[in-house]
């Protein structure tokens, strides 16, 4: 009451204030709609066991914090912190920091540094992307997950 009061005429803020409520409803709706796949922990465990069975030990893994977790793998340097690709670092801050970009990891992943990858992304553009030269060859889905090995 008291922002519809300063934002609009002081004797009819119920109008300003229903804009507001119509805004932070249509708020809550898009957060709603991109949240719709949620992910579970059955399936989760489903990913890493699937990640375990393919993946030799001390082979390189690129995916979300939680295989790592897991798998009781350390994620490759650069990895650790799944949000850190979004920074756009300098470059010698970058490599003082062990931070890899995201085009970085996408670059590493096309070249086969990686053994496994996982993706939990809402489409498979990614997959065509780090794969091709063909290097993944065997690719299985779990769920929202896709899992792609050598």
């Amino acid at each position: 009451y008291a922002v519809a009061s300063r934002i609009g005429p002081p004797q009819r803020p119920a109008g300003v204030m229903i804009l507001l409520l119509v805004l932070y409803c249509a708020g809550l709706v898009k957060a709603a709609y991109h949240d719709r796949f949620p992910f579970t922990w059955p399936e989760h465990e489903k990913v890493a066991a699937l990640v375990d069975r393919v993946t030799p030990p001390g082979e390189p893994i690129w995916g979300g914090q939680f295989v790592y977790f897991l798998t009781r793998r350390r994620p490759p340097s650069g990895l650790e912190f799944s949000y850190g690709a979004r920074l756009r670092l300098a470059s010698d801050l970058a490599a003082r920091l062990h931070h890899l970009s995201q085009e970085r990891i996408e670059q590493l992943a096309a070249a086969g540094h990686f053994y496994t990858i996982v993706g939990c992304w809402p489409d498979d553009s990614w997959y065509r992307t780090v794969n091709a030269s063909g290097r993944y060859v065997h690719r299985e889905q779990i769920g929202r997950c896709v899992v792609v090995w050598r």
